[in-house]
């Protein structure tokens, strides 16, 4: 492929002054610079140079030759011409290393053949899709060095150019941005080749420019983009390969070019910017059709296929467009138009995946994008439809154009709106045809909300000494970004300490919580600035300094406010009373809170100060505190001191553990006394804990635990272990052989001289040469044979001694026989013995024995019993008196499924060795067969103790556990539950499983058991029992109630009312609550915690007249679980008990709807009844007379 390589320096420079000019006035170069540009450089078709040019070249440095038009005007180029292209961009991003590659020198930097310093030319043949190009590279830019004149002139060079930027660098990616805006000057991007190039991908750690933020740039600017890494060699010949056909596709004729397509590029699938062009004719051109432009068609991330292709865009009539061409410059506002979904393209961003049918929709869209933002475009089936209709939420933001693109014409913020809820319908002139259908649109929150504290300036006072992670502050920030995402996920660090001596941390912040606490360091070195110390109910006025300084400086004649020495002492003590942490700290912390976990290198950040002033702290553990033994003092002896940071606590001492002895007091001054003596042999340790507490019994500093360590003295004599040790050793054994060890014990403290023993003879001479006793331990050993028949025993003390004391311990070593007889076994065979399997553990199988004929009463006729074969599971064991009499024994429950024979071989052994020469041989093992008889057995349960834990919250019909129990005969069992009395359980009786039948409550009970039984079902009675205890963890499923909801105020005396509630829960669902008033902040009510359980609630202004007030109150426990009560509060006058009444001048007289409806009823009835009455007087006056008539007429 590589047929030339020429390599020259090719450099400007502007302090040379002698030029060549051609005749029809071609650039101007310096004769230093033509004589070193090669032929296939410095060839004009306007003039010739004094280096020798070929009359058939291309003119390589007239401005009018270099633009090479693809119009119908330009000069189509000769064949075989090289192309030119040059390396731009800023220092250090790669250009000489690209230029290396392409000579062929990346692998050898030091060859003398490649100019690697410098300016350089270098002009190459390659093949691209198996043609012959001649390529000539320059890599002749220098920012820093060139004057503009000259970058101009390189600028007007090249046929193409590799625009090059570093991803590690983002000041060269800036760079690159604007020499594209300069290079657009010189060189229109439809007549010359541009490919931006990112070098460096390989250093993916170090990357400050995504791969999105270059295709993005390389969309705007109408170049092509690669990233590259010339280190590794990765896509720089793609990049070369790719101006090539970019070249070719200006140059050539159609048919050349259809050719290669149609060769390379068959298989080619329709790229992203041609589904963008589809999208943007639509969009744009729909509304406008009487002006259009053609934008060429850029593959930004495949440089294998570069084609060129066209797409129709509409703008207004009013917009300036240049159609003498058939590429035009795209306007500003067509730019504008177009970058959001350039942007969406160069980051992958497929238009296929935004469409869909005309049905209800979700949507998700990131807050804050670029503007207009393609969202979703809607598919109907309805072939006439001609246009959409959006209405609902955030119409004036959200629009959708007539061929259903749903796009965003304003940013979406999800703090002011998290989801928008839109109705769309489809129209055919203004008629809804379908629809409509609900479109919910989510926004996705992006990271744009740095997090705050809530205070600027925390202060805080911390005490000597505190603890190492005891938190003394807690500092917190808050974010406005969603909290479900880790934008808001918060990290809390320590930027710096002031002052920080010696570079050592005194304080540390928790990340997670923001609570500020000592370190271990800080624990040991904080100190406070020194002061006067005070007793209990001393007077701390300037005249009791007065007598205080009298005490320690000598009486002196000058007036105490001219004295420096107390004018100094009375400030200092002054200003450390009235410390103030905002103006004089002694410790200022700046912390800084992040958000995404602290962990991202694009978190948002945001800082505080703590103002932290260090206290005195008097409240210091004195101990250990070492307190001799039996020690002759006149009791109460003071044995320590405590102080209090409040002069005026209360002292009390008691005792951590509970023991009946406790010989300690305390005074009120701090002073701890001990009331008698101490044995250290009785208790060696106590510990105290002192309290201080103030006048109402709360705490007033933490309780304190102080050691009481009794220090031993030697009082007690060492003790013989055994009142008579005896020895047994064979004749004959060698000399240093270990004959016992006397052992005796001190009670004294160990590890003490005083319980260190010595051991020696009580007569040394008469056991010369005899035996040896190791003074340390006690060892004694024989220091020659012994022969039984010269001594059988010895008799002899051995004096064991401490510093103080000395006892004497009795020994007594017998020289016996040598083993030189087996023990013997009655009978080899025992024959079989049957046992039942239920039989019980200690019952005897067998009774064997044996006999020895050494000497009796010794270590040699002494017969123990080994089962030694048939015992693998331990079942069976051997009693033995040592006297020959055995006795086989069940140590282990029989199991006839298990196994139902053993064969047992049983040996007999003494514990002294046998003599040189004799082995135990078969009349000392015996055997023995052992066989079961099944019994019907009840199930067996695999788990002794059951026991489980369960949330009260626990779904109804949950499986809590499942008992296993078997039958040992294998038959078939079942379970009952017997024991639930709150009827909570329920057991499957076939398979064992609990479950849970109804809600569990642990406010109901903690803990309960049940009794599970599992039985034979052929046999019911064969049945075992186990007890199964079910506790109940607690769930946040109770939320603080108000234990009262009612209150008056009286508004002569207004006193603020006490909220207290309660949650049934336990800890950490419980206390402490969280009081605030409901949705709003009341501007007259202030509600202020007091402690875990109550607020009290604060009137700010009286009203005008009696009134109940109906207040929101939200309580919340300590896991933020809560509700919200309405709590009524009545604000009235009040008598002087505190009740509240009525004035009378203060209503008028009025009856309620009852009375009122009482009192009308009977007004009612009242008439009603009158009228009745009224009738039947009538009524009876008129028969009256009725009946006097008659009797006239009778009369008559």
């Amino acid at each position: 492929m590589l047929s030339s390589v020429r390599r020259h320096s090719l450099r400007l420079q502007s302090e040379l002054h002698r030029w060549s000019i051609c005749d029809p006035g071609s650039h101007l170069l310096p004769d230093s610079f033509l004589t070193r540009v090669p032929a296939c450089i410095s060839r004009s078709k306007s003039c010739n140079s004094s280096a020798g040019e070929s009359d058939g070249s291309r003119g390589s440095w007239s401005s009018s030759d270099s633009i090479i038009s693809t119009d119908s005007a330009g000069d189509a180029a000769e064949p075989g011409s090289p192309y030119r292209v040059v390396l731009l961009g800023a220092s250090g991003v790669g250009k000489t290393a690209f230029a290396s590659i392409f000579a062929g020198a990346a692998d050898s930097m030091d060859s003398d053949d490649c100019e690697l310093c410098g300016d350089e030319v270098c002009e190459k043949e390659i093949e691209v899709d198996g043609e012959p190009a001649i390529l000539t590279v320059l890599d002749t830019w220098d920012a820093e060095t060139d004057n503009e004149w000259a970058q101009e002139r390189y600028m007007q060079t090249g046929d193409a150019y590799l625009l090059l930027y570093s991803v590690t660098d983002r000041s060269s990616f800036v760079r690159a941005s604007e020499l594209r805006i300069t290079l657009r000057r010189f060189r229109p991007a439809q007549h010359t080749p541009i490919i931006l190039v990112g070098n460096k991908c390989d250093l993916v750690r170090r990357r400050e420019v995504s791969v999105s933020e270059g295709r993005a740039c390389a969309a705007v600017f109408d170049c092509k983009f690669i990233e590259t890494s010339a280190a590794m060699q990765h896509n720089v010949w793609e990049a070369f390969h790719g101006i090539v056909r970019q070249l070719r596709l200006r140059r050539d004729s159609k048919e050349a070019n259809k050719r290669r397509r149609h060769i390379h590029c068959n298989t080619r699938r329709e790229s992203l910017p041609m589904k963008a062009k589809r999208f943007l004719d639509k969009v744009v051109a729909k509304n406008n059709p009487s002006v259009a432009f053609w934008l060429k068609s850029k593959s930004c991330h495949d440089l294998s296929v570069l084609h060129d292709g066209t797409a129709q865009f509409t703008l207004k009539s009013e917009d300036s467009l240049d159609l003498s061409g058939k590429a035009t410059i795209m306007t500003p506002m067509v730019h504008l138009l177009l970058l959001p979904l350039l942007i969406s393209i160069a980051a992958g961003k497929d238009l296929e995946e935004k469409k869909g049918p005309f049905e209800n929709t979700q949507l998700d869209v990131p807050e804050g994008t670029a503007v207009p933002y393609p969202v979703h475009q809607f598919q109907v089936t309805h072939p006439g439809v001609n246009g959409f209709r959006v209405s609902g939420e955030g119409r004036e933001d959200i629009k959708i154009s007539n061929d259903g693109w749903l796009y965003l014409e304003r940013s979406l913020d999800w703090s002011q709106d998290s989801h928008y809820a839109l109705s769309v319908e489809a129209l055919v002139d203004d008629e809804v045809v379908e629809g409509p259908i609900s479109v919910t649109i989510h926004v996705l929150d992006v990271n744009n909300n740095a997090p705050t504290f809530d205070q600027n300036i925390y202060t805080a006072v911390v005490r000597e000494h505190s603890p190492a992670g005891a938190p003394f502050i807690h500092v917190s920030a808050s974010d406005r970004d969603d909290p479900q995402t880790p934008n808001a996920h918060l990290s809390y660090s320590l930027v710096s300490q002031i002052p920080n001596k010696n570079n050592v941390l005194l304080f540390q912040i928790n990340s997670e919580t923001g609570e500020i606490s000592t370190t271990e360091e800080g624990r040991q070195m904080l100190k406070a600035r020194e002061g006067i110390h005070y007793g209990k109910g001393e007077d701390r006025s300037i005249e009791a300094l007065k007598t205080k300084f009298n005490d320690y400086c000598p009486v002196q004649n000058i007036p105490y406010e001219e004295n420096p020495f107390f004018t100094c002492v009375e400030r200092a003590e002054l200003r450390r009373r009235n410390v103030d942490p905002l103006e004089d700290p002694d410790y200022t912390l700046i912390v800084r809170v992040q958000d995404m976990g602290g962990v991202s290198e694009t978190a948002l950040s945001g800082n505080a100060r703590v103002q932290i002033v260090v206290q005195q702290n008097l409240w210091v553990n004195p101990g250990p505190i070492i307190v001799q033994e039996n020690l002759r003092e006149t009791y109460p002896v003071v044995i320590a001191k405590v102080q209090s940071n409040d002069p005026d606590a209360i002292y009390t001492l008691v005792q951590k553990e509970r023991e009946l002895k406790f010989p300690f007091q305390i005074t009120e001054d701090g002073e701890i006394h001990l009331t008698e003596e101490l044995d250290r042999e009785d208790k060696p340790m106590y510990i105290l804990v002192v309290l201080a507490k103030d006048n109402i019994g709360r705490d007033v500093d933490p309780p304190m635990e102080i050691q009481v360590l009794v220090e031993d003295v030697n009082d007690n004599a060492p003790i013989c272990q055994e009142e008579e040790s005896i020895f047994e050793l064979q004749e004959g054994e060698p000399v240093g052989s270990l004959v016992g060890q006397v052992m005796a014990h001190d009670a004294d403290d160990e590890g003490t001289l005083n319980s260190q023993l010595t051991y020696s003879f009580q007569d040394p001479d008469s056991l010369a040469n005899v035996f040896s006793i190791e003074a340390a331990s006690g060892r004694i050993q024989a220091l020659r044979i012994l022969q039984r028949r010269e001594k059988q025993m010895y008799n002899f003390n051995v004096i064991v001694s401490d510093p103080a004391f000395t006892t004497e311990c009795k020994v007594v070593i017998k020289v016996i026989d040598v083993n030189n007889e087996l023990p013997v076994f009655a009978k080899s065979e025992y024959g079989d013995v049957s046992l039942a399997e239920d039989t019980p553990l200690g019952h005897t199988v067998l009774t064997i024995k044996a006999t020895d004929a050494d000497d009796p009463d010794s270590g040699s006729s002494r017969i123990e019993f080994h089962i030694t074969a048939g015992n693998d599971d331990g079942v069976f064991t051997v009693e033995t008196d040592g006297k020959g009499t055995g006795h086989v024994v069940i140590a282990k429950p029989l199991d006839f499924e298990s196994s139902s024979n053993y064969k047992l071989q049983i040996d007999a052994r003494n514990p002294e060795p046998l003599m040189k020469g004799l082995e135990y041989g078969s009349e000392s093992s015996a055997f023995v067969s052992v066989s079961l008889t099944d019994i019907d057995e009840a199930p067996e349960f695999s788990v002794d103790i059951m026991e489980v834990t369960v949330p009260e919250n626990t779904t109804k019909g949950s499986v809590l556990l499942t008992m296993e129990a078997k039958d040992p005969e294998g038959k078939e069992i079942g379970y009952k539950l017997d024991g639930d009395t709150q009827g909570w359980l329920e057991i499957d009786a076939a398979t064992g499983e609990i479950k849970t039948k109804e809600k569990l409550d642990r406010e109901t009970v903690e803990s309960f058991k049940v009794t599970v039984t599992a039985f034979e079902k052929e046999n019911p009675e064969k049945s075992s029992e186990r007890e199964v205890t079910v506790r109940l963890l607690d769930v946040n499923d109770n939320f603080p109630v108000l234990i009262e909801k009612q209150a008056f105020i009286c508004v002569k005396k207004p006193e603020p009312v006490i909220i207290k509630a309660q949650d049934a829960d336990s800890e950490p669902f419980s206390q402490p609550f969280t009081f605030s008033m409901g949705n709003k902040k009341s501007s007259n009510w202030d509600l202020q915690s007091i402690d875990a359980t109550s607020a009290k609630l604060i009137l700010k202004r009286k009203p005008t007249e009696d009134r109940t007030f109906s207040l929101a109150i939200t309580v919340k426990d300590n896991a933020g679980v809560g509700t919200q009560h309405s709590f009524e509060v009545r604000v009235c006058n009040c008598t002087e008990l505190g009740y509240c009444y009525m004035e009378p001048e203060a209503k008028g007289f009025s009856f309620g709807m009852g009375p009122t409806i009482g009192i009308l009823a009977g007004t009612l009835g009242f008439c009603a009844i009158v009228f009745i009455v009224v009738i039947k007087r009538v009524k009876k006056g008129d028969k009256k007379k009725v009946q006097s008539d008659e009797e006239e007429r009778n009369m008559m």
